[in-house]
Protein backbone atom coordinates (compact mmCIF):
# COMPACT_ATOMS: atom_id res chain seq x y z
CA UNK A 1 0.00 0.00 0.00
CA UNK A 2 2.98 2.34 0.66
CA UNK A 3 4.43 1.81 -2.73
CA UNK A 4 0.77 2.72 -4.55
CA UNK A 5 0.55 5.68 -2.55
CA UNK A 6 3.83 6.95 -3.13
CA UNK A 7 3.37 6.18 -7.16
CA UNK A 8 0.19 8.36 -6.87
CA UNK A 9 2.02 11.30 -5.31
CA UNK A 10 4.66 11.01 -7.87
CA UNK A 11 2.03 10.90 -10.45
CA UNK A 12 0.46 14.24 -9.18
CA UNK A 13 3.77 15.25 -9.32
CA UNK A 14 4.37 14.94 -12.76
CA UNK A 15 0.69 16.07 -13.56
CA UNK A 16 1.16 19.67 -11.56
CA UNK A 17 4.40 20.08 -12.86
CA UNK A 18 3.06 19.30 -16.78
CA UNK A 19 -0.02 21.68 -15.93
CA UNK A 20 2.59 24.71 -14.83
CA UNK A 21 4.75 23.90 -18.00
CA UNK A 22 1.72 24.24 -20.03
CA UNK A 23 0.50 27.56 -18.41
CA UNK A 24 3.76 29.66 -18.87
CA UNK A 25 3.50 30.43 -22.93
CA UNK A 26 5.00 33.22 -24.14
CA UNK A 27 4.53 36.06 -21.42
CA UNK A 28 4.94 39.18 -24.16
CA UNK A 29 2.09 36.89 -25.77
CA UNK A 30 -0.39 36.68 -23.27
CA UNK A 31 0.49 40.60 -22.22
CA UNK A 32 0.03 42.07 -25.55
CA UNK A 33 -2.26 40.00 -27.12
CA UNK A 34 -0.26 38.21 -30.05
CA UNK A 35 1.36 34.90 -30.70
CA UNK A 36 4.61 36.13 -31.01
CA UNK A 37 5.24 35.90 -34.24
CA UNK A 38 5.70 39.69 -34.34
CA UNK A 39 8.86 38.72 -31.79
CA UNK A 40 9.90 35.98 -34.34
CA UNK A 41 10.00 38.87 -37.43
CA UNK A 42 11.91 41.10 -35.32
CA UNK A 43 14.89 38.37 -34.26
CA UNK A 44 15.29 38.15 -37.91
CA UNK A 45 15.88 41.46 -38.93
CA UNK A 46 19.23 42.52 -39.20
CA UNK A 47 20.79 45.38 -38.00
CA UNK A 48 22.92 47.24 -40.76
CA UNK A 49 26.39 48.74 -40.52
CA UNK A 50 27.71 51.48 -42.92
CA UNK A 51 31.79 50.17 -42.73
CA UNK A 52 34.20 53.06 -44.11
CA UNK A 53 36.95 51.65 -45.80
CA UNK A 54 39.72 53.87 -47.38
CA UNK A 55 40.19 54.14 -51.21
CA UNK A 56 43.56 52.74 -53.15
CA UNK A 57 45.01 56.68 -53.13
CA UNK A 58 44.14 57.44 -49.46
CA UNK A 59 42.12 60.68 -50.53
CA UNK A 60 38.23 59.70 -49.86
CA UNK A 61 35.98 56.49 -48.48
CA UNK A 62 34.67 53.76 -49.92
CA UNK A 63 31.86 52.03 -48.17
CA UNK A 64 30.17 48.76 -47.61
CA UNK A 65 27.01 47.56 -45.21
CA UNK A 66 27.72 44.67 -43.09
CA UNK A 67 24.30 43.34 -41.73
CA UNK A 68 24.40 41.70 -38.25
CA UNK A 69 21.86 40.13 -36.30
CA UNK A 70 20.58 42.46 -34.21
CA UNK A 71 20.39 40.33 -30.99
CA UNK A 72 24.06 40.47 -31.19
CA UNK A 73 25.85 42.05 -27.93
CA UNK A 74 27.31 45.25 -27.93
CA UNK A 75 30.86 43.44 -27.76
CA UNK A 76 29.85 40.59 -30.34
CA UNK A 77 28.89 43.73 -32.82
CA UNK A 78 32.31 45.47 -32.10
CA UNK A 79 34.26 42.28 -32.40
CA UNK A 80 32.73 41.69 -35.87
CA UNK A 81 32.67 45.12 -36.92
CA UNK A 82 36.67 45.55 -36.05
CA UNK A 83 37.79 42.40 -37.58
CA UNK A 84 36.47 43.51 -41.26
CA UNK A 85 38.29 46.80 -40.75
CA UNK A 86 41.48 45.55 -39.81
CA UNK A 87 41.56 42.75 -42.17
CA UNK A 88 43.28 43.29 -45.34
CA UNK A 89 41.58 43.92 -47.91
CA UNK A 90 42.46 41.82 -51.19
CA UNK A 91 40.36 42.44 -54.15
CA UNK A 92 38.69 46.06 -55.42
CA UNK A 93 39.39 49.61 -54.60
CA UNK A 94 38.63 49.30 -50.92
CA UNK A 95 41.52 49.26 -48.28
CA UNK A 96 41.49 48.63 -44.61
CA UNK A 97 42.00 52.23 -42.52
CA UNK A 98 45.27 50.92 -41.12
CA UNK A 99 48.25 53.57 -42.88
CA UNK A 100 52.18 52.45 -42.57
CA UNK A 101 53.04 53.22 -39.12
CA UNK A 102 50.10 51.98 -37.24
CA UNK A 103 49.22 48.44 -35.82
CA UNK A 104 45.64 47.90 -34.22
CA UNK A 105 46.10 46.14 -30.80
CA UNK A 106 42.85 45.78 -29.13
CA UNK A 107 40.21 47.49 -27.82
CA UNK A 108 38.45 48.24 -24.26
CA UNK A 109 34.91 49.19 -24.15
CA UNK A 110 33.94 50.87 -21.04
CA UNK A 111 29.67 49.71 -21.28
CA UNK A 112 29.00 53.50 -20.99
CA UNK A 113 28.73 54.96 -24.04
CA UNK A 114 33.17 55.25 -24.99
CA UNK A 115 35.20 52.46 -26.84
CA UNK A 116 38.64 52.74 -26.68
CA UNK A 117 40.98 51.76 -29.79
CA UNK A 118 44.72 50.99 -28.86
CA UNK A 119 47.66 51.29 -31.18
CA UNK A 120 50.97 51.62 -32.04
CA UNK A 121 52.28 53.86 -33.69
CA UNK A 122 55.74 54.38 -35.53
CA UNK A 123 55.49 58.25 -35.92
CA UNK A 124 58.57 58.44 -37.96
CA UNK A 125 57.08 56.49 -41.22
CA UNK A 126 53.02 57.23 -40.25
CA UNK A 127 51.37 59.67 -42.65
CA UNK A 128 49.20 62.38 -40.23
CA UNK A 129 46.60 62.85 -43.22
CA UNK A 130 46.41 59.10 -43.77
CA UNK A 131 46.01 58.69 -39.99
CA UNK A 132 43.51 61.24 -39.71
CA UNK A 133 41.07 59.47 -42.46
CA UNK A 134 41.55 56.51 -40.81
CA UNK A 135 40.54 57.56 -37.07
CA UNK A 136 37.36 59.23 -38.75
CA UNK A 137 37.05 56.02 -40.80
CA UNK A 138 36.80 53.85 -37.68
CA UNK A 139 34.95 56.81 -35.42
CA UNK A 140 31.94 56.90 -38.62
CA UNK A 141 31.64 53.35 -38.50
CA UNK A 142 31.63 52.23 -34.68
CA UNK A 143 29.32 55.45 -33.71
CA UNK A 144 26.78 54.14 -35.53
CA UNK A 145 26.80 50.68 -32.87
CA UNK A 146 23.69 51.40 -30.27
CA UNK A 147 25.61 52.13 -27.24
CA UNK A 148 29.05 53.87 -28.46
CA UNK A 149 28.45 57.31 -28.50
CA UNK A 150 32.82 58.09 -28.21
CA UNK A 151 36.00 56.54 -29.87
CA UNK A 152 39.29 57.02 -27.93
CA UNK A 153 42.33 56.52 -29.71
CA UNK A 154 45.30 55.46 -27.17
CA UNK A 155 48.44 55.84 -29.27
CA UNK A 156 51.47 53.95 -28.21
CA UNK A 157 55.03 55.30 -29.42
CA UNK A 158 56.59 52.42 -30.74
CA UNK A 159 59.92 53.97 -29.75
CA UNK A 160 58.90 55.41 -26.11
CA UNK A 161 55.56 53.22 -25.25
CA UNK A 162 55.81 55.40 -22.01
CA UNK A 163 54.41 58.47 -24.45
CA UNK A 164 50.72 57.49 -24.87
CA UNK A 165 48.70 60.08 -26.50
CA UNK A 166 44.86 59.68 -26.06
CA UNK A 167 42.63 60.98 -28.73
CA UNK A 168 38.77 61.13 -28.14
CA UNK A 169 36.24 61.67 -31.31
CA UNK A 170 32.64 61.52 -31.54
CA UNK A 171 30.11 61.18 -35.20
CA UNK A 172 30.28 65.01 -35.08
CA UNK A 173 34.31 65.09 -35.12
CA UNK A 174 34.68 64.64 -38.92
CA UNK A 175 32.99 65.86 -41.74
CA UNK A 176 32.31 63.14 -44.38
CA UNK A 177 31.84 62.90 -47.73
CA UNK A 178 28.31 62.26 -47.56
CA UNK A 179 27.88 65.32 -46.00
CA UNK A 180 30.51 67.36 -48.32
CA UNK A 181 28.24 66.56 -51.27
CA UNK A 182 24.81 67.46 -49.28
CA UNK A 183 26.45 70.76 -48.83
CA UNK A 184 27.64 71.32 -52.35
CA UNK A 185 24.31 70.36 -53.39
CA UNK A 186 22.27 72.62 -51.36
CA UNK A 187 25.45 75.30 -52.35
CA UNK A 188 24.23 74.64 -55.79
CA UNK A 189 20.08 75.05 -54.44
CA UNK A 190 20.99 78.18 -52.90
CA UNK A 191 22.91 79.90 -55.86
CA UNK A 192 20.11 79.53 -58.42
Amino acid sequence: MYKRMKMNMIKMILILCLLSLSACGDEDAAINGTNGSAENQNQDEMLSINLYFINKDWNGYLNENLDIDQLTTTENIIDTVMNHLITPKTEGEAKNPLPNGTAYQRYTFDGEGNLTLVFNIDYSSMDDYQFLLAKSAFVNTLCQIDGIDTVTFSLVDLLDNQNVKEETYNMDSFVCQEDINYISVMEREDSQ
